[in-house]
């Protein structure tokens, strides 16, 4: 037997390829292969593929595949055929990467007087939002609001209440009465001070929620839960509410209770992984939460951290747009490729929890968007406007930092339409989305950093539905 043999045994198999067969530079032969062709052994396998030459010389093309790589070998009969007159070239085929496809979104939010217009219209059987609500008169407003009408996951955890209501109200009274009498108010009134609420008051919150059906209460796991109090949170409430959540923040105690929480009930479970990106731990979890045969788990993740949104003023990114990488879809799609398409989705919709739930005390209102592509490229675009007049040094040294001209730069820049496109990429489409009109029809008038990221909330989420929904 007349023959040459190529081995890749040490090689990384490609998922799909073609071996071109050339003879004194001329191509004799073509075959594509794809993984799936082979039932892959330990002992290896191989595919017989006959092909002839225009002279008529029959060859045998054999390719034998193992979990160690490739091997080639090209055979003739003819003995006095010349096999150096004989080439080859294995190319890679090139897998075009699978576009991302949701069937349900969660965009997680924390109450304010404008989350109801920001969410109107948007959830449906497929966008279920997580409401997170901090504090009680936030609680109280949500639970007036007949806008909130739809499905959607409810977390009181942590919620504050304040405890000195009474002296702030007499202070005020106090100092009406001051207005009147001497004509000026002199008594300060107090900062508020706040405790979190207890087991039971937060039992009768949900129990006091008019439209139960619309409700699916969220009981977050942390590093001080246990099984007792999360049995107690069920057991209260299960006459009241048809479905159930977790919300797991803490991670290291999971696998040691994750039975005994399915032994309560068939939580949804959600994976608050928040800027955690590496996917091996996170793969690790959702197998840990599988193995308990949970109907609904999802992963709900930061597409950044706070600070990456951080452009300093001083930076050569000031009034220009940056690119940032979606991470929390980046992680969804390889949970995908690892198997696990059936995990849901939910991310903070452009910001991460810290940056979402409170504003840093201390922080200055910044003059910046952060918006999702409106095509299906996994980026986020940011834009700081800046303007130097917003910074004034006060006698004493003293620097404050304003937003107001930088706002007015950043307005005029959205109007312009410098941020509808970066790199070929839409970013902002008014026909498309209906808040990107406001974003950009806002300018001459000025509007507040708070404003703008509710608009920025409601585009994210509009960019989800629009590119993977």
């Amino acid at each position: 037997m007349n023959y040459r043999n190529w081995d890749f045994t040490d090689d990384q198999l490609p998922e799909s390829f073609i071996i071109a067969i050339y003879e004194d530079g001329i191509e004799i032969h073509e075959q594509e292969y794809s993984l799936s062709d082979f039932s892959i052994t330990d002992n290896g396998v191989d595919k017989i593929e006959p092909f002839y030459n225009q002279d008529g010389v029959n060859f045998e093309l054999i390719t034998f595949i193992s979990k160690y790589g490739i091997e080639v070998s090209i055979e003739t009969e003819d003995y006095y055929y010349d096999m150096d007159r004989i080439e080859f070239d294995l190319v890679q085929i090139e897998q075009e990467e699978e576009q991302l496809t949701l069937d349900f979104y969660m965009p997680t939010l924390s109450y304010t007087k404008t989350t109801s217009s920001l969410l109107y219209g948007l959830p449906d059987e497929k966008v279920v939002p997580l409401i997170d609500i901090t504090q009680l008169n936030r609680f109280n407003e949500y639970s007036d609001d007949d806008l909130i009408d739809y499905l959607h996951y409810l977390d009181l955890e942590g919620i504050e209440k304040v405890i000195n209501q009474k002296d702030i109200d007499a202070t005020i009274k106090r100092r009406k009465e001051e207005k009147k009498e001497i004509g000026q108010q002199v008594t300060r009134i107090p900062d508020k001070e706040y405790n979190d609420m207890n087991f039971d008051e937060i039992i009768a919150l949900f129990k006091s929620i008019k439209k139960k059906e619309n409700v699916i209460p969220c009981f977050t796991w942390n590093d001080r839960s246990d099984i007792r109090i999360l049995k107690a949170f069920y057991e209260k409430l299960k006459d009241d509410f048809l479905s159930f959540s977790i919300r797991i923040v803490e991670f290291l105690n999971l696998k040691k209770f994750i039975s005994n929480i399915r032994a309560i009930a068939d939580f949804h479970i959600i994976l608050d992984m928040n800027t955690s990106k590496d996917v091996d731990p996170i793969e690790s979890l959702v197998m840990t939460v599988k193995n308990e045969h949970f109907s609904n788990i999802i992963y709900l993740g930061t597409p950044f951290i706070a600070q990456d949104l951080t452009i300093p003023s001083d930076s050569l990114n000031i009034n220009s747009n940056v690119i940032k990488v979606n991470t929390s879809i980046r992680v969804k799609k390889d949970l995908n490729k690892l198997g696990h398409s059936d995990v849901k989705y939910g991310d903070y919709c452009g910001y991460d929890r810290r940056t979402i739930i409170k504003h840093p005390k201390g922080g200055t209102p910044t003059a910046r968007v952060v918006l999702l592509s409106l095509e299906p490229t996994e980026t986020i675009l940011i834009r700081r406007g800046w303007d130097s007049r917003d910074r004034i040094v006060r006698a004493g040294g003293r620097t404050l930092i304003g937003a107001k001209r930088s706002m007015n730069r950043l307005l005029k820049d959205l109007h312009d339409g410098r941020v509808d496109f970066e790199n070929k990429i839409k970013y902002l489409d008014e026909t498309l989305v209906d808040v990107d009109e406001a974003l950009k029809k806002q300018y001459p008038d000025n509007t507040s950093a708070g404003v703008l990221k509710t608009w920025c909330l409601r585009h994210n989420i509009r960019a989800i539905k629009e590119n993977y929904l």
